[in-house]
This record gives structure tokens, sequence and C-alpha cells, in this order.
């Protein structure tokens, strides 16, 4: 309740209760002294009383490192994110971290922008409005400010990456290099088939593919930060099983068979659901490849096969969706095999391919009637 009292002759002392903090719980009183008659010192604090309804709840003081924290607490991003994030958190100068999320404008965040982007580049700079995007953005779910700021502004564009989607011939060229590596074999052509993620490919235990239905469920992913070789959910939260070819069954069938007869030569016995791809010398299974080990393979088979160097193991996903899409697949199929939740998603990424297999609809509708 608002009160009012004489300290001295003509001074007053006005409160007006501004609720609980939503965080920690404590009460919040607002005072200010005035001077002047009691009937000016009742006017004015009426005035209090209706600034304090138009005034967000106490947490806009919250400086910005605070409220970037809590934010992280509550998402609990996956661990390749939060390595992401803890750099964008270092770039932030530190006036701003300590900055009341409630005094941050506009053109703070394109002063923001502009700094990191001259310093540190375009893909630092879209990092660090990310993170305080993130922020602000559960500083107004939590009612501590009106709005997200940083929707008003826009981040620097990103860079677009070159096309490099190898080429059917390609791979081709890169399954010939390793026809003789069972191993290797089985990988590369699984990851060309299935259209998985790297991470999914490297989660994948042997009770994951079934042989006789032609069939591969990816419902997990191998954690790609440190090599702890954790494992996660995919990044979509989603389990999906994938069609695959006799060609591949019979390529994994092989490295099975070596697989199962290269542990019984050691004289070790293989764990109750052993990884697909296992680390060398782990021959019993319990032990999946490092991410960073299939990348660097890839790469000497790549400059071996004398393709393209700026393309990576990850390009084969893309070349997946690319040959799909040419050869008439719906984007919805192609979507679903990716791992996509929403046709939006593929939409944005593949629908030029669309474009370009329309237009080879119409040269063979046109060709029919000409």
């Amino acid at each position: 309740m608002s009160s009012l009292h004489e300290r001295a002759p003509g001074i007053w002392t006005l409160r007006v209760p501004g609720g609980t903090d939503p965080v920690d719980g404590r009460r919040i009183t607002h005072t200010e002294t005035f001077r002047g008659s009691e009937r000016a010192a009742k006017e004015r604090l009426k005035v209090l009383e209706r600034e304090k309804e138009r005034t967000p709840v106490a947490g806009h003081t919250r400086p910005l490192r605070q409220v970037i924290t809590m934010w992280r607490a509550k998402a609990r991003h996956a661990e390749s994110t939060s390595r992401n994030y803890d750099l964008a958190v270092r770039t932030i100068p530190a006036h701003l971290m300590k900055t009341p999320v409630g005094k941050i404008r506009a053109n703070t965040i394109e002063a923001l922008d502009d700094h990191v982007l001259a310093k540190y580049g375009v893909e630092r700079a879209r990092l660090v409005h990310a993170v305080v995007s993130g922020a602000l953005t559960y500083a107004w779910r939590q009612e501590w400010i009106p709005s997200n700021v940083c929707r008003k502004v826009v981040p620097p564009a990103a860079v677009k990456r070159k096309d490099s989607t190898p080429t059917t011939a390609e791979l081709q060229k890169l399954l010939e290099l390793v026809v003789e590596r069972p191993e290797f074999h089985a990988w590369l052509l699984l990851s060309a088939m299935v259209g998985g993620r790297p991470s999914e490919v490297l989660a994948l235990c042997w009770s994951d593919i079934d042989f006789d239905r032609q069939q591969v469920t990816i419902s997990k992913a191998l954690e790609p930060i440190g090599g702890s070789g954790r494992i996660k959910t995919t990044k979509t939260d989603n389990e999906r099983t994938v069609a695959i070819g006799a060609l591949t069954v019979g390529v994994l069938r092989v490295w099975h068979a070596r697989f199962v007869a290269r542990a019984k030569a050691v004289g070790v016995k293989p764990v109750r659901d052993p990884f697909v791809f296992v680390r060398p010398r782990t021959f019993d299974g319990s032990t999946p490849w490092r991410p960073d080990y299939g990348s660097k393979e890839f790469r000497k088979l790549r400059d071996r096969a004398g393709i393209n160097g700026r393309v990576r193991r990850y390009d084969l996903r893309h070349m997946v969706a690319t040959v799909l899409i040419d050869q008439g697949v719906p984007l919805k199929v192609v979507g679903d095999r990716l791992g996509h939740t929403r046709l939006a998603t593929t939409s944005d990424q593949y629908g030029h391919r669309v474009a370009a297999s329309d237009q080879v609809s119409a040269d063979i509708l046109e060709a029919g009637i000409a």
C-alpha cells in the first residue's frame, strides 16, 4: 500500500510498493523524497502510482550478464552450442554486460553488431547477436522488459558458402578407394545413402540396422565436442527409419562379419549392442569413432580422389537431397529422410532444386506435343 510520511516540515517521504522480485521473491518498494505541501505530496504520490503501473517488473534492472546466465541455465543448450555461446559471452564488451537489460536499446545492439563485425567477422557477430537476442527474449517472457529490441535490428548477413555438393561420380571415386577397407566402405556408403548428419551415423549401433527389412533407424547422435563418445538425442529430438538398398545392406554385412571375426581373433567378446563404427583397436565395439576422426579420414580420401578441396563429409547429406529432388522425389519425402521436422526447412535449403527439376518437366511436356 502506498504511503507518505512528513520527515520534517514540508519534506515528505513517498513510498510506492513495486510487487515482488520474480526471481528471489524480495518485496520491492520505490521511495522518493518530496518537498512541498501535503496536498502537493499526495498528488505526487498518485503520479508515482500511475508510473508504477507502466513500469516493467523490477527484473529490468538486472545486468545483461546475469540475464544471459539465467537464460542459458533455463535453456540447457547442447554442449556444442554452449561452447559457441561461451565464446560469444567472452566477446561482448564488459560495459555492456553490466548494463541493465531495461536500458539496452536498438542502437546499442547496432553498435555491438558493428563492433564485433569489424573486429571478429560475420560469424562471430551473428553468434553474439543470437546470444543477446536469446537473453532479451527470456527477459521479455519474464515481463522484465516490454520487448526484445534485437528484433528491431537486422544482424549481419551470413556469408554464403560456395556450393560444394559432390556429384555421384565423385562419390564413386571415393568408394573405389575404400572398397578393400570394409569399415570405411560401409561408413562412406551408409553416410551417402541415409543422408544423416555425421553425428547420427557415428552413433549407430548394430541393433539400429535391420538387414532383412533393409532399414536403418536413426534415433540418436554422437556429441561432437571433446571426443567423449557421449550419446545424445538427434538435433530435432525425433526418431526416423530410413530405407537402404541391397548394395548398402551387402556392404554392411561384409563389415559386420569382419567386425565379429576380428573380435573373436583377439579373444574379445563384443558388448551387448556394439557401435557400427568403432575406434581403432576397440574390438568389443564399446566406443564409437571420434567425430574428428571421420572428418580427417574423409579429407584424406577426398584429396586422394582429386576432388574439390571444399567438399566436406557433411556435403554427402546435401548430395542425397539434390539427387533425390532432381529425380522428382517429393520434398516431404526428402525432408523426412534428412530428419527435418518442418517442410519449410527442406524448402528453404533445396527449393531452388525443385525449380530446376520443374523446368525439366516442362521440357519433357513440350517435347511430347511438339
